[in-house]
């Protein structure tokens, strides 16, 4: 009887999930998953297995404590950027050179969080402050697209342009994080 019911408790737990333990993330993995999403580069293409990884990235940190998302995010900009006392010429040529990776969390905060894609009354850049688009985040109806460089249409992303530069500040990932929980909640994310 006993060897039964450790049994049907097995199977509760493998078949039906009933007990598991939330997962956690820490932030050092949270940091080594960021650097496996693919950057934003020149050319616009980004397929469907680089979607699903962002995503699940993105449901990831969703789903992580935010001090945690926080601290992968100093952990992620200490590993690609140079945060010393460097002349400021110095840090606007390493910024440069880490577009690619900065480009990641741009696009996983883009995925993460509902940005508004028709928005009146606001000037072009704001969603992307830094970055170079070349008002490519204007809508043909006059709107702005906050999201820009991504579109959504039926639950998917779609890069709408390639990477044009960034000509910003450095950049302080967690501060925009922090920023970004207050002002817009998170997307409801699907599989691709």
């Amino acid at each position: 009887m006993r060897q039964v019911s450790i049994l049907i408790a097995c199977l509760c737990v493998v078949v039906l999930g009933c007990h598991k333990a939330p997962q956690t993330t820490s932030a050092e993995e949270l940091t080594r998953l960021i650097t496996t999403i693919r950057p934003w580069c020149v050319e616009p293409t980004y397929g469907s297995e680089d979607w699903e990884r962002i995503i699940q990235v993105a449901k990831i940190a969703q789903g992580t404590e935010s001090n945690t998302v926080a601290e992968a995010l100093d952990l992620f900009s200490k590993q690609t950027t140079l945060r010393s006392h460097a002349e400021p010429r110095a840090r606007y040529e390493r910024a440069q050179l880490n577009y690619l990776e900065d480009s990641k969390v741009l696009l996983l905060f883009k995925v993460m969080f509902e940005w508004p894609e028709n928005t009146r009354g606001v000037g072009s850049g704001r969603g992307c402050p830094g970055w170079v688009y070349r008002h490519l985040d204007v809508n043909a109806d006059g709107t702005v697209n906050l999201c820009w460089p991504l579109t959504w249409k039926d639950g998917h992303p779609s890069l709408t342009a390639g990477w044009g530069g960034y000509e910003g500040a450095e950049l302080d990932w967690r501060s925009e994080y922090l920023r970004l929980l207050k002002e817009l909640p998170y997307r409801q994310l699907h599989g691709r």
